[in-house]
């Protein structure tokens, strides 16, 4: 099965570099006029698209393929970085909390949010179940918009070769296309895709 996983376009905290996960932001305008130029590839072909219930998720999945039908999957949603949301590296510059967080590469809890590990838990969790909805229904493609940390998640734990986490970041509405093996339960052949939403 062909998977196509789509990160959402900017919004104002994404410009900001603010740590935004469990905050549900729109788009900003320029993340808008992003969506648009970036486009979902050939979207006559999308029929349903599996998408993070959150505003900036959902709004870019219309953009990219108008036509299709969008399935909310709550499994698919941001890391919650608890007091972090909605501040910046600098916002956060002499934090004790936030120094301390750093020094466990990012693998401690956040406090009052999610610890990295049950995230990615929860992240491929909800992978696995859009899977199993698209083979059980005979689909050949599943395309998912989600997060940035979704999607590395997703990566980082499936890809074959594997890469660590903090290696498949990607940028606003980009992402990856790949071949999900359940039989190896892996993505394989995976490429990046272009901002235009194509290899």
């Amino acid at each position: 099965m062909e998977v196509i996983l789509r990160r959402h376009a900017m919004t104002e905290g994404n410009r900001l570099r603010q740590y935004i996960g469990a905050v549900d932001q729109d788009l900003s305008p320029e993340g808008e006029t992003m969506a648009r130029l970036c486009g979902g590839g050939p979207e006559e072909t999308v029929r349903k698209v599996y998408c993070s219930p959150m505003r900036r998720a959902v709004r870019t999945a219309r953009i990219f393929y108008p036509q299709a039908r969008i399935v909310l999957k709550p499994l698919l949603r941001e890391m919650d970085f608890g007091i972090f949301e909605g501040k910046s590296y600098q916002d956060l510059a002499g934090d004790p909390a936030y120094q301390e967080w750093l020094d466990s590469n990012c693998q401690d809890p956040c406090p009052g949010g999610e610890r990295m590990e049950d995230f990615s838990r929860r992240t491929c969790q909800g992978f696995e179940q859009v899977m199993e909805e698209a083979l059980a229904l005979g689909e050949e493609q599943a395309v998912i918009v989600a997060h940035g940390g979704t999607l590395m998640a997703i990566m980082g734990f499936y890809a074959a070769p594997h890469k660590g986490y903090f290696e498949w970041q990607t940028p606003n509405c980009g992402g990856y296309q790949a071949r999900w093996s359940p039989e190896s339960r892996q993505l394989t052949d995976w490429k990046p895709l272009n901002l235009g939403g194509k290899r």
